[in-house]
């Protein structure tokens, strides 16, 4: 029957050799000087006896190459009491830990490559992101312009049209005042009504306004009150 520690070293020397990979069978009792725990491997052995954890690890990328280190218990079971019956062993206890490490610098110079790449690709789609926004941003200041500038324009039409309304229909209220004005004298009505009617046409076309028609006497050498329906009595 082969020693499983013996048998544990001999597979850490064929590791060590054959790849960068160091495996080692620790104990903080140690019956072998070789399997005297490194400084590391203390605390988490100490850690394992008094039942805190199942399990460690280490990431030193400080070290130069950068290492992870791993370290787990080993108890005693069934299979352990059988060769140490001598020493007493209690099932479940600990007997020590085994422990890897390997170098890391490859694996973080791919975190780093990949992390940059996570960099620049958050850096083009905030650049994308910005210059999306200050495109969209221009174009609805444009909008907005274009919109403002129709709106004034469609202000200033809308007054033009209201101007040109009033003058037509101004126009066409002093056509029909003519027209009425004329058919009164047509009709042979007195001059007094005519102009009365002409005084209220004036009034009407220019609110605001009080009018009133004084003809020369005969002999032209003074005003005479002809109409004046809307100024007071004493004018």
């Amino acid at each position: 029957r082969i020693n499983p520690a013996y048998m544990t070293r001999q597979l850490a020397g064929v590791v060590r050799d054959e790849t960068d990979i160091r495996i080692h069978l620790t104990s903080l009792k140690p019956l072998n000087p070789y399997n005297a725990p490194h400084p590391w491997e203390i605390p988490h052995l100490e850690a394992f006896e008094a039942g805190q954890r199942n399990e460690a690890i280490d990431l030193e990328k400080n070290e130069t190459p950068p290492i992870a280190r791993y370290i787990f218990p080993l108890r005693v079971d069934p299979s352990c009491v059988q060769c140490h019956q001598s020493e007493k062993f209690r099932l479940g206890e600990l007997r020590g830990g085994l422990s890897v490490d390997w170098p890391i610098g490859g694996l973080l110079h791919i975190e780093k490559d990949r992390k940059e790449r996570i960099l620049i690709l958050h850096a083009l789609g905030w650049i994308v992101i910005n210059v999306l926004l200050i495109v969209g941003f221009q174009r609805t200041l444009r909008d907005i312009s274009r919109l403002k500038s129709a709106h004034d324009e469609l202000h200033a039409s809308n007054s033009l049209l209201g101007d040109e309304i009033v003058r037509r229909r101004n126009a066409e209220s002093v056509e029909h005042f003519r027209n009425a004005a004329l058919t009164a004298i047509n009709d042979g009505k007195p001059l007094v009504s005519v102009l009365d009617a002409i005084v209220r046409a004036v009034e009407q076309l220019v609110p605001g306004t009080r009018c009133a028609i004084l003809p020369l006497n005969a002999e032209k050498t003074s005003l005479a009150s002809a109409t004046a329906p809307n100024l007071p009595d004493f004018f």
